[in-house]
């Protein structure tokens, strides 16, 4: 949401993986598709507290987690990004977007529009 207003969702399947990688991976592609889509000011929120503690930890450039340096190297490009950690309950919209990513298909799919179900969380109609 930009000042109330959609801008771009997405989802992708990554297959069976621990919560913290998935949160990772989420993380990674998301700064990805901003990137491409020439955002240059971004705040990234997760609700995963491991990842945004690993992703914002002073020494995460040096990270055992191949996957965290990837993402300090996309953020240290020429754009401002900042990383929050949210309760799950509080990004709900996000959740359910994920959900809709078929298990089989590990293509990114773009969401343009909101789906419905967003419509109703952040209007109640």
């Amino acid at each position: 949401m930009h000042e109330g207003s959609w801008i771009l969702g997405f989802n992708k399947a990554i297959g069976n993986s621990k919560p913290l990688l998935a949160g990772l991976w989420a993380i990674f592609i998301g700064l990805q598709v901003a990137w491409n889509h020439g955002f240059e000011l971004l705040m990234v929120q997760t609700d995963s507290l491991e990842a945004a503690k690993l992703i914002n930890n002073h020494d995460a450039a040096s990270s055992s987690i191949p996957l965290v340096r990837a993402i300090v190297k996309l953020r240290q490009r020429a754009w401002a990004t900042t990383l929050h950690w949210i309760p799950w309950q509080d990004n709900s919209s996000a959740d359910a977007i994920a959900k809709l990513s078929s298990p089989l298909a590990y293509d990114l799919r773009f969401f343009e529009d909101p789906p419905p179900f967003c419509h109703l969380m952040f209007t109640g109609k």
